[in-house]
């Protein structure tokens, strides 16, 4: 029987062909898979790129909202501190202007009491005399200014006589209602200086020191002017500066601190 083979059935060329098309079959699979992978990784790129860019913008959104938060920060800073600053000014300024008022009224005293020796002379009796009433002692010094040395020994009798017949009068339970007032000579209260010299001075009045000199009580002019001075704060205040009535408290503090340094 006949039994057909390989080369009876193709030919030479029917197997090129053959062996050709399943190379460009093979060819067509590779490249359409080649293409698919390239696709793939295309667009795996293109995600992570957007993902990349997406990232990176937030960070440079995020620091520049960081800076922007430090900047308007550091601002409200600057602005509040030069604000205070300002107004600290204004209020030193002002209150210099009110100390001012209490300078002038100090000079002027000093002028009235020059001008009219007989009234400073009544002030001192009346000075000395109430710190008398407050202290009840029967042996005292007297200091006050070395101009006023020789008003207060002219004064002392009458102000030991109206003393004795004032306790006499009001505090009959007292036994011994005498003083004897002696001037103090190892030191002297500061004479008057004007404002603008900054140089500690007094506008007259008195300290009356106990013997052992444990107690010593000031009632100097310059002390009866602050005491007035702190009182009437408020009301000089607020006619000097309207506008500013309601402004804080401690600015008072401010001026009774600075009085009291003078």
């Amino acid at each position: 029987a006949f039994k057909p083979s390989i080369s009876n059935m193709f030919s030479e060329e029917d197997a090129k062909g053959t062996i050709q098309q399943m190379i460009q079959f093979i060819e067509q699979e590779a490249k359409e898979r080649a293409k698919d992978i390239m696709e793939k990784a295309r667009q795996e790129y293109q995600i992570e790129s957007e993902k990349l860019i997406s990232a990176a913008k937030e960070k440079i959104r995020n620091e520049y909202k960081d800076k922007m938060e430090k900047y308007s920060i550091q601002k409200r800073i600057e602005n509040s501190g030069a604000s205070n600053q300002t107004r600290i000014k204004k209020m030193a300024i002002r209150n210099d202007q009110i100390l001012s008022i209490l300078d002038i009224a100090k000079v002027n005293m000093n002028k009235l009491f020059t001008e009219n020796p007989n009234k400073y002379k009544q002030i001192l009796k009346q000075l000395i005399l109430q710190v008398l009433v407050k202290l009840l002692e029967n042996d005292l010094y007297v200091r006050c200014r070395k101009s006023d040395e020789k008003v207060i020994k002219e004064i002392i009798p009458d102000v030991e006589k109206e003393y004795e017949a004032l306790i006499r009068r009001e505090v009959p339970q007292i036994k011994d209602p005498t003083v004897k007032l002696e001037i103090y000579t190892k030191s002297y209260l500061p004479e008057f200086t004007p404002p603008e010299s900054n140089a500690p001075g007094c506008c007259g009045g008195i300290e009356l020191i106990t013997k052992n000199r444990k107690i010593v009580c000031t009632n100097t002019v310059d002390m009866r002017l602050e005491l007035i001075f702190q009182e009437a704060l408020p009301e000089i205040r607020r006619v000097l500066f309207p506008s500013f009535e309601k402004q804080f408290n401690w600015e008072t503090s401010f001026c009774k601190s600075k009085i009291k340094k003078k």
